[in-house]
Order: structure tokens, then C-alpha cells, then sequence
């Protein structure tokens, strides 16, 4: 049998051959969460599941973790630590102590310390968040963070200003004035402030407050952290110095 071509590239048969060549859909993030030993022990003698704090500090972002870095000292209890599936810790060493990817502190009894460095996908997000409180359950939560000023209006571009979202019942820090329109966050903090508005408030009254410094492009770390450091008297928190990171021992005993 013959078969007439009516033009040359119709012999490139191969090109109307379907070809599998989609791209292999990507595994969705999963969070890992550990307490440590002494909390752990901690929580199976009390048949307890979660811890209940009164207030629960996330501070992201490299601004606001410097900014908490300095709460912490040698004598800082670790908690827990939470990682997603995704986390890029190839360039982390274990040296440099859990706080470089993200670790959970004690700075009171009542008040734990979240500092999560590094970026969350925004397809991670909500497996970030759920399982933080799968396994804390505070009264308050006060997310601290930095934006951009570039989507602002110009007169707020120069400088380092901190600024706050909150809900009706949040009590503290009246003082620093509201973000201006269009009052629009993203990534944990945004989330952190949806999860408790949608669904603690309505049952449990749950506070939640969102700190952020808007910036510059230019700002520098240390200018930030000085910016926010006008928390300290409204969180009754104190600045402490710093000597070295958090024990890394316990980091290893949790990952390895």
C-alpha cells in the first residue's frame, strides 16, 4: 500500500504520536512536629495531648527572628521543633542549632516563643498552621513580622514603622497604630490571624494580634529589630543577651 504525502513534514509520523510527558504532580508538604524528651514525658503523665499557654508567640521572617533571638538566652528551654517534608535545611547544620530552621521556646511558664526563619511555601501554609495547633493551644497568639512598604502609598516608603492588625479582643500595645489600607498580609501571619478569627474566637474568645514592621527595601535587620523593640514594654518581655545558640544536643536527640 502506498501512501501519498502532500508535503514533507507529514513523514514525521513520530509527531502525531502522543507523548506522555506531564510532569509528575508534586507531593504535598507534610509537617513534623516533636516535642522534646522532657516535654514529651511531660505530657504522656498527664494523658495530655497538646500544651495550653497563655500566649504564643510566631515571630517570621528574618527581621522578626532576630528580633526574638535576642529573648533567648543559654538558660532558654527548647520545646519542640516543627519542620515541613519541604524544608530546604541542606545548607543547616545541626551546629548551628534549632533555631535556624525552626524551634519552639519557653520564655515564661505562660508564654512560648515560635521562630521560623525560614520561607513556608504558600501551598505549605495551612499544613504549617494546623499542625501548630494540633499541639499548642494558647489564649493569645501575637504573630510578629515585616512587609515591604512598596505597595503602600509613597509617603510611608522612607523609614522602618511598626504597625498592627488585631482582633476585638486583643488588649494589648493600643499605643501602635493600625496598618494602613490596604491592610493586606500574607503567609503565616495572615493565616495565623485567619485560623483564630474563623475558628477560636466565636467558641473560646481567643486573642490574636499581628506585629509587622513596614519597611523599606533598604532597611537593614538591625533597624527592624530596633523598630520593633517598642513590643517589649506592652509584651512584659525583656531582652536578654546572647552567648550562644540553643543546645543542639537536644535538636539531635529529636531528628537523629
Amino acid at each position: 500500500m502506498s501512501l501519498q504525502l502532500r508535503y514533507p513534514e507529514e513523514a514525521d509520523f513520530h509527531s502525531r504520536a502522543f507523548l506522555d510527558d506531564e510532569e509528575a504532580i508534586p507531593q504535598a508538604s507534610s509537617a513534623i512536629f516533636r516535642w522534646t524528651p522532657v516535654v514529651r514525658t511531660e505530657l504522656a503523665q498527664k494523658s495530655e495531648k497538646w500544651l495550653s499557654p497563655s500566649r504564643l508567640i510566631v515571630a517570621t521572617g528574618k527581621e522578626a527572628t532576630s528580633f526574638a533571638r535576642q529573648l533567648t538566652n543559654d538558660n532558654t528551654e527548647l520545646i519542640a521543633t516543627l519542620l515541613l517534608s519541604s524544608t530546604p535545611i541542606v545548607n543547616t547544620t545541626f551546629a548551628s542549632g534549632p533555631e535556624a530552621i525552626s524551634s519552639i521556646v519557653a520564655l515564661s511558664p505562660d508564654t512560648l516563643l515560635l521562630q521560623a526563619p525560614l520561607n513556608v511555601p504558600e501551598e505549605a501554609i495551612w499544613t504549617f498552621i494546623d499542625a501548630l495547633f494540633d499541639h499548642i493551644r494558647p489564649q493569645e497568639v501575637i504573630s510578629l513580622s515585616s512587609l515591604l512598604s512598596v505597595m503602600y502609598d509613597s509617603e510611608l516608603h522612607n523609614g522602618c514603622v511598626l504597625y498592627r492588625l488585631s482582633n476585638a479582643n486583643s488588649l494589648i500595645a493600643m499605643e501602635i497604630p493600625t496598618l494602613p489600607t490596604p491592610r493586606f498580609v500574607s503567609g503565616i501571619p495572615a493565616a495565623l490571624l485567619t485560623y483564630v478569627m474563623l475558628r477560636f474566637c466565636s467558641l473560646r474568645k481567643q486573642r490574636a494580634s499581628l506585629f509587622l514592621t513596614l519597611q523599606h527595601p533598604t532597611t537593614t535587620v538591625p533597624e527592624a529589630v530596633k523598630c520593633m523593640n517598642r513590643l517589649l514594654p506592652s509584651l512584659k518581655l525583656n531582652a536578654v543577651s546572647t552567648s550562644s545558640s540553643i543546645d543542639t544536643k537536644s535538636f539531635e536527640d529529636l531528628y537523629i
